[in-house]
């Protein structure tokens, strides 16, 4: 055989795959103990952000059910607020606790209505607080103190 001809053989070969051995992703959950550890630098991070309504629904009670992270929160406002931040806050969990599968799962508690009389002016502030104190009647007496200006 001349040159061209191995040259030619050579082109028409099929080359020999290399086997490419890839690295199977251990599926790391997260768990409680290393939410518990990464919660306080997430808060932190969204109070050195100045977001004071993001850190108000990260105040409430959260827990780990079935691998999933679950939020409580309190009406419409908070659950709007916790769409607006769920990817961020799942980036950051990830980063922190180095778990690959994080869900998050909102649990709304409706506010409760409370039966007592809403106190809205200042006259009825002070009168609501002289039933529970009734010394305030008398310091309003000797000090002649007015509630309207």
């Amino acid at each position: 055989m001349d040159d061209k001809s191995k040259v030619k053989d050579q082109a028409f070969e099929k080359p020999k795959e290399d086997k490419v051995h890839q690295p199977v992703e251990v599926e790391l959950l997260l768990t409680q103990a290393a939410l518990d550890l990464a919660m306080p630098l997430v808060k932190q991070h969204f109070q050195d952000a100045g977001r004071s309504m993001e850190l108000a629904v990260l105040e409430q009670e959260i827990k780990l059910v079935d691998g999933q992270l679950v939020l409580e929160v309190i009406g419409q406002l908070q659950e709007d607020i916790v769409e607006k931040m769920k990817a961020e806050l799942v980036r950051m969990l990830r980063e922190l606790t180095k778990s690959t599968r994080i869900s998050i799962k909102l649990n709304v508690k409706e506010e409760i209505e409370s039966n007592s009389k809403r106190l809205y002016t200042s006259t009825d502030k002070l009168n609501h607080l002289k039933t529970i104190h009734p010394a305030l009647s008398d310091f309003q007496r000797r000090f002649g103190l007015e509630t309207d200006f």
